[in-house]
């Protein structure tokens, strides 16, 4: 048996408080979303695909994947943490950290869920170029689960990985 868990859905965290920093700083996952004036946004949102590429996983899987990039959302917290959503996805919202140099936002982060006979990962990695307003997603999400039945060993993993080119917008 194959099991693959790679949907659920993610909530914006769109309408929180705000305040200005530089983004720059690291802390604890939440925090307050950095204000536009600071030169970082505090929303960064995908507006369609420029360049997508399914690096690992099933064809049938990329209508799906490339529906998840160019429907992703990146809320930046002054204390140097991230908050992912998209459509669809197990793991999302996604948290991590990101820090800002000149006019590049890097990003990573990792999710983790655990289920009673294996577990998902989620990961993802990116950069946000401000000037140009693009985003580079590069995305890895892996299950894997195991049994005994009757003393014979079953188990499966699968993966899917892609990176996307986004064209985005600031909130």
């Amino acid at each position: 048996m194959l099991l693959v868990l790679l949907c659920a859905c993610g909530v914006n965290s769109r309408g929180a408080e705000r305040s200005p920093t530089d983004g720059a700083s690291s802390g604890a996952v939440g925090g307050t979303p950095v204000d536009g004036g600071s030169g970082v946004p505090s929303e960064v949102r995908a507006g369609g695909l420029t360049q997508f590429d399914l690096v690992q996983g099933q064809a049938s899987w990329q209508a799906a994947a490339r529906n998840r990039a160019a429907n992703s959302v990146l809320d930046l917290y002054a204390n140097g943490t991230f908050r992912f959503t998209t459509v669809d996805t197990v793991g999302v919202p996604l948290s991590g950290t990101y820090t800002v140099s000149g006019g590049t936002v890097d990003f990573e982060g990792q999710s983790v869920t655990p289920g009673p006979a294996g577990s998902s990962t989620l990961e993802i990695q990116g950069d946000v170029d401000l000037p140009r307003r693009s985003m580079t997603l590069r995305w890895v999400a892996s299950s894997g689960m195991g049994a005994v039945v009757d003393g014979q060993n079953f188990a499966s993993a699968s993966t899917v990985a892609w990176n996307a080119q986004v064209p985005v917008s600031f909130g």
